[in-house]
């Protein structure tokens, strides 16, 4: 298969038992010999199904794990001998793609879908409490993980699912058992609190808890595991190590995180002793179940999407990391475990997140996918050949994204009709002006939901001064520009996504016979809940023509109205990356630039390899994602 024909349904060769001549071998066992002869060869003589567990650690790249890292960092890396005990024991995949960010990469691994199918739809990370995160996961997916490998079986196993859900926003506490679990203990999504004060969620039911967050996680799974009689499948899916990052309690770590040979900052020493605190529960988790002497456990680890910007070291790139579609945002860690695999093995075939819920089925001896529907099996590549040894004959190209707001309509770049209703209002605190007086007037910016796939909203001033020429709005432009639905408005660069382009830290752009001098500065803000802080934005003052005294303008008003969609799609070699509706194209060559910092169309006339692929990959993307009319 070519790399530019698009894998529309994989349906995965089986090699494991099947149910039905698993049964009949148990049947006429028990009839051909006596009651002490059958338990004395029971597990001999019937073939038994394996259990899984799935470890999904939180905000770990490539670069945060020694046994990953490609190129090298100057500081250590914190002790994590149980990971690496499983590169030993197992086989460590090195092409791995996710999601830039938690909530759709979870819901990839949890329905085999894609972001923008209608099983799916989460695009961008669900706020919980937030009004615009309200889609949750659909659970009326017939073929979500849990239930697909129920219906595949016959209802042989049992599942549960601890930790991190982040596919569902409140109040719907039973979302999980809902989606198919027939356990869930965790909390809904990150532990903004603390890893020592959260809410947990057992069954429906919310109360605070006050044990160590990963502690917990792990003494809960071994306690249902040791309840269980039959096959099992558990999630484990830890908030490690995502932030608040913190000083864990001082027995599950090493390190001395005062020490700068871990890191330039406290942050990076914290993360790094975080990690060291994921790997000793894991070890305790791992050695019960060798305890148990069960060989007959396929173990998964990964993590669902890059390290986070604050904790990246060179020469790795902050703006390249967790919430990107470049590598260090979506290409994660994986190792899997479990009878048949060699040890100390690894793989280098393309395997996309959606890829873990053909596998399991297959790994569970499943011969084919019709528990799952057609139309949900497009993005599905089973990677248990891969496990086996065999070469790769599935996936010729993996695609990652995101967009905002959640929803599958969002995914094909569809824009609202009909913006809900009331208007989100914005103040600005750090500009306020007297009128008539004493009385003190804050400049408002009122907007129905600002729309993703366009960057317009239908604005309006709300107690404007009148000596203000011009408002301006934070945004991701890279160039400040007029907004025509407001007169005097102007949208200025965000400094985050503009980081690297330094000719936007001071810019002059003539409007209306004057000059607009846009350079970078501090303001205060003040978010919903009352909370301040402070945001890096741009100020601008006014030059009139005339010679004046220039006009100095401070009604800055941060509102971040994103383009947020974007696609990576790439093959074993190239990968392009591009953002919707303007444009923004980028192409690398893998190879040559396995950090992605030579972006190919910048650096002169493309080879004709180049220019193949380039073609063979837009021709992909746009037959599996058909861009909408605006």
């Amino acid at each position: 298969m070519s790399p530019e024909t698009p894998t529309k349904c994989h349906r995965p060769i089986v090699h494991g038992f099947r149910r039905r001549a698993w049964i009949l071998t148990l049947l006429g066992t028990v009839l051909l010999l006596s009651p002490g002869t059958l338990k004395a060869q029971e597990s001999a003589a019937t073939p038994q199904p394996p259990n899984f567990l799935i470890v999904l650690v939180d905000d770990v790249g490539m670069d945060s794990l020694e046994i990953f890292d490609v190129v090298g960092k100057s500081t250590r890396f914190p002790p994590m001998p149980h990971v690496e005990g499983l590169a030993k024991k197992g086989m460590m995949f090195r092409n791995v793609w996710s999601a830039p960010v938690c909530s759709p990469a979870r819901a990839m691994l949890q329905t085999g879908c894609q972001a923008f199918r209608p099983q799916n739809g989460l695009g961008f990370n669900i706020r919980i409490h937030e009004e615009d995160s309200a889609w949750s996961l659909p659970t009326d997916n017939p073929a979500t993980l849990p239930k697909a490998l129920k219906a595949a079986t016959g209802n042989l196993y049992q599942t549960a699912f601890f930790g991190k859900w982040h596919v569902a926003n409140l109040p719907d506490l039973k979302h999980p058992n809902e989606f198919g679990y027939d356990h869930f203990a965790g909390p809904f999504g990150n532990l903004s609190r603390s890893y020592h004060l959260y809410t947990k969620i057992v069954n429906g039911e919310a109360k605070d808890h006050d044990v160590y967050a990963m502690t917990d996680k792990v003494n809960d799974t071994i306690d249902w595991i040791d309840a269980q009689e039959g096959p099992w499948m558990v999630n484990l899916s830890t908030n490690l190590v995502h932030a608040p990052f913190h000083e864990p309690p001082a027995d599950l770590f090493t390190i001395d995180i005062h020490d700068p040979a871990f890191g330039a900052t406290q942050e990076i020493r914290h993360f790094k002793a975080m990690l060291e605190a994921f790997d000793t529960e894991l070890g305790r988790l791992l050695r019960y179940l060798e305890g148990r002497g069960d060989e007959n456990t396929y173990v998964l680890f990964l993590s669902d999407n890059g390290t986070p910007h604050p904790v990246t070291e060179a020469p790795y790139e902050s703006n390249h990391a967790k919430g990107s579609a470049y590598q260090g945002g979506v290409h994660v860690p994986m190792i899997v475990t479990g009878p048949g695999i060699a040890p100390g093995t690894e793989n280098h075939d393309l395997v996309s997140f959606t890829d873990v819920l053909p596998t399991i089925l297959e790994l569970a001896g499943v011969e084919d996918l019709s528990v799952v529907p057609k139309a949900a099996r497009a993005d599905m590549v089973s990677f248990a050949g891969s496990l086996r040894g065999d070469p790769q004959t599935g996936r010729k190209w993996v695609m990652a994204g995101r967009f905002s707001p959640n929803g599958h309509e969002n995914g094909y770049l569809r824009v609202p009709e009909d913006p809900p209703e009331p208007p989100i209002c914005y103040e600005d605190l750090g500009y306020q002006f007297p009128k008539e007086g004493s009385e003190v007037v804050t400049l408002s910016i009122c907007s129905e939901r600002l729309m993703s796939a366009t960057r317009s909203a239908s604005l309006s001033l709300w107690s404007s001064n009148p000596d203000a020429e011009f408002l301006v709005l934070q945004s991701v432009d890279f160039h400040p520009r007029p907004i025509e639905e407001l007169p005097g408005a102007f949208l200025v660069p965000d400094p985050e996504s503009a980081a690297d382009h330094p000719d936007t830290n001071v810019r002059r752009v003539e409007s209306n016979g004057k000059t607009l001098t846009f350079e970078p500065t501090f303001f205060t803000n003040r978010n919903n809940n009352h909370q301040t802080r402070t945001v890096f934005v741009q100020a601008v003052s006014v030059s009139p023509k005339d010679g004046n005294t220039p006009l100095a303008v401070s009604n800055v008003v941060g509102i971040r109205m994103y383009s947020n969609i974007v696609k990576a799609i790439r093959n074993d070699r190239y990968k392009l990356i591009l953002r919707f509706p303007d444009a923004g194209e980028e192409l690398y060559d893998l190879e040559t630039d396995p950090l992605e910092t030579s972006n190919l169309l910048e650096l002169g006339v493309l080879s004709k390899e180049a220019r193949s692929a380039r073609k063979s990959l837009r021709r992909i993307l746009f037959r599996v994602v058909p861009r909408a009319p605006l």
